[in-house]
């Protein structure tokens, strides 16, 4: 599954938790850092992604296949975000 997600200011759920989630990646398309967050609510104090930064959400980037749900926040609304899901 992949989606192109406008991002509002605040924090939004972009991946719900899945349990056949093999990988993801979030590509921020935006001009500004986002933050991601697992499993709850993003802030700005959570991981920075930057503008055209990748992170892909697998065993080799994060030491396990996180199945729970993603959270992006963003300070500036507006921003776009490629989403990609393999299950």
């Amino acid at each position: 599954m992949s989606s192109l997600i406008r991002q509002s200011d605040g924090d939004q759920l972009v991946l719900a938790a899945n349990a056949n989630r093999r990988f993801a990646q979030i590509v921020n398309l935006s001009g500004t850092t986002q933050y991601i967050a697992f499993g709850a609510a993003a802030s700005a104090n959570s991981l920075p992604t930057p503008n055209g930064g990748i992170y892909n959400i697998d065993v080799t980037t994060i030491g396990e296949n996180f199945q729970g749900a993603v959270h992006i926040y963003s300070a500036a609304g507006g921003v776009n975000l490629n989403i990609l899901e393999f299950v």
